[in-house]
């Protein structure tokens, strides 16, 4: 093998070593909101037998509490239609094309900084399509939140309005330190 063969090799061992290490294994200590507001026993990814087991969401109406002391919620929802120069990246966009923009907040009640990346994933529908995105100038935001502070962040999606009420929202907050919150229901 060559020396650029073995960089590669190095390089390739190195990033399956990273992945492996970013899995966001939920503390036992966090609480855990089914989706119809009872208490849901906690699960972490090391204990999941099945790891294909969808994971566990809350109502866009309900907080979803993460690790060392995160907590995010849905502050506000609001529908719109694009207008003459749609900025999205949906390439068969239209002036009028309905989207949402939902808010969510991120508070931490953790005792150390958090340098959040946030971003947001849509499934919507019966068949659960994938949201393209409504652009807001969001994309690369990196919210510094200090211990007790909350930041809120606005994501924008093209949901058709008849989809409006099976939507799974996924939102990560920086790259494989947390969980992912998702959320699940209506944004109608």
């Amino acid at each position: 093998m060559n020396r650029s063969g073995y960089l590669c090799s190095g390089l390739t061992a190195l990033l399956l070593a990273f992945l492996a290490g970013c899995s966001g294994a939920q503390s036992a200590g966090s609480s855990n909101v089914g989706p119809d507001g009872s208490s849901a026993p906690s699960v972490s990814a090391a204990s999941t037998p099945d790891a294909t087991a969808e994971p566990r969401s809350v109502s866009f109406t309900e907080k979803y509490r993460l690790d060392n002391g995160l907590v995010m919620s849905v502050t506000g929802i609001t529908h719109g239609e694009l207008s003459e120069f749609p900025v999205t990246d949906d390439p068969n966009a239209k002036k009028g094309d309905p989207y949402t923009v939902i808010t969510i907040s991120l508070h931490n009640g953790g005792t150390k900084t958090v340098e959040a990346l946030l971003n947001g994933t849509v499934l919507y529908g019966k068949d659960q399509k994938q949201a393209y995105r409504l652009n807001l100038d969001d994309i690369g935001s990196a919210p510094t939140i200090q211990p007790g502070e909350t930041a809120p962040y606005d994501m924008g999606f093209l949901i058709p309005v008849a989809d409006r009420g099976q939507v799974q929202l996924k939102v990560t907050v920086d790259i494989g330190e947390h969980e992912a919150a998702h959320f699940a229901g209506s944004v109608a």
